[in-house]
């Protein structure tokens, strides 16, 4: 068990989508989820729409509770950190992450590794996306 609010991720199910000014991750994860459901799995996903900063508090936290369910629950999850945020993702994710260039090859890669453990092995009772509904 690990301490509230820390993600463990030892088996690589977390990936960082690292990406800089002239890449477009959020075409990547488009062709992406479009290629898990044209294989007929499931996903779930969420959108950050930037909106101005609430409080003065910044805006690179907004998934944290999603990132963390993920963790806890073992559910495969990318999500897309810029260059210049890197260095503090990895803080928050304690280097528990793996990190993969902006690109369908390196995602479609990382989920054949993510993917060819026994599901029923990697995965506990709840799931992220049913912790969110």
């Amino acid at each position: 068990m690990t301490p509230q609010g820390v993600i463990a991720d030892a088996e690589g199910d977390i990936a960082a989508l690292v990406y800089s000014s002239g890449d477009r991750p959020d075409l990547v994860l488009c062709a992406f989820a479009e290629h898990l459901a044209s294989a007929g799995k499931r996903l779930c996903g969420l959108v950050q729409f930037r909106d101005a900063l609430r409080d003065g508090s910044p805006a690179g936290r907004g998934f944290r509770d999603a990132i963390l369910a993920a963790s806890e629950t073992q559910t495969p999850l990318i999500i897309a950190v810029p260059e210049f945020e890197f260095e503090r993702w990895t803080h928050f994710s304690r280097g528990m992450t793996v990190r993969l260039e902006c690109t369908l090859d390196s995602v479609l890669g990382w989920w054949r590794r993510v993917s060819s453990t026994n599901p029923s092995d990697r995965l506990p009772r709840a799931q992220a996306c049913e912790l969110f509904k």
